[in-house]
């Protein structure tokens, strides 16, 4: 019987690790989430409500970038004329992404911190109060240049070190 590759045969977000995740993040964590399916698959699997409950996005959707190119909208992560970029072709160190979310603020409480520079839809998201999340609707490690890929993290680390009652 030929296997029916349409089915889906993982999950990102199992319940069990949604539990940890939330009660991780509930008792002060930061937690920083990048991934190409991270929010179409929570769309796929019906869990939209919980995960932007925890993780302040939501989906938007799928195959928002084919040309991998994002830009700041916060100055904290670096002005809008840097030249962000992942890896959609063909490299021989980096994967190929081959769809990227676009992503959403669940509301006013988080921000929109990159967007895709072709559409101007949000490629990024980040929360900030008791806990915070950075997400990412691409893999960051397949951020073509290797000081861009510093800036984002040492951005992203402070930014989830200082908690909202702390500034």
């Amino acid at each position: 019987m030929p296997k029916n590759d349409s089915v889906c045969h993982y999950q990102v977000w199992p319940e069990n690790m949604l539990d940890v995740l939330e009660n991780y993040l509930n008792n002060g964590g930061g937690l920083f989430v990048t991934g190409a399916h991270i929010a179409s698959d929570m769309h796929a699997h019906q869990q939209d409500q919980r995960m932007g409950a925890i993780l302040k996005f939501s989906w938007r959707t799928s195959n928002a970038s084919r040309l991998g190119q994002f830009y700041s909208t916060d100055p904290e992560f670096g002005p809008r004329s840097d030249k962000f970029s992942f890896n959609t072709s063909t490299d021989p160190v980096l994967y190929t992404v081959e769809g990227a979310d676009a992503l959403e603020p669940i509301d006013s409480s988080a921000i929109t911190l990159f967007r895709y520079r072709e559409n101007n839809m949000s490629a990024g998201v980040a929360f900030r109060d008791k806990y915070g999340v950075v997400a990412l609707g691409f893999p960051f490690e397949t951020i073509v240049d290797q000081e861009m890929r510093d800036i984002i993290m040492k951005k992203t680390l402070n930014y989830l070190l200082e908690k909202k009652d702390e500034e």
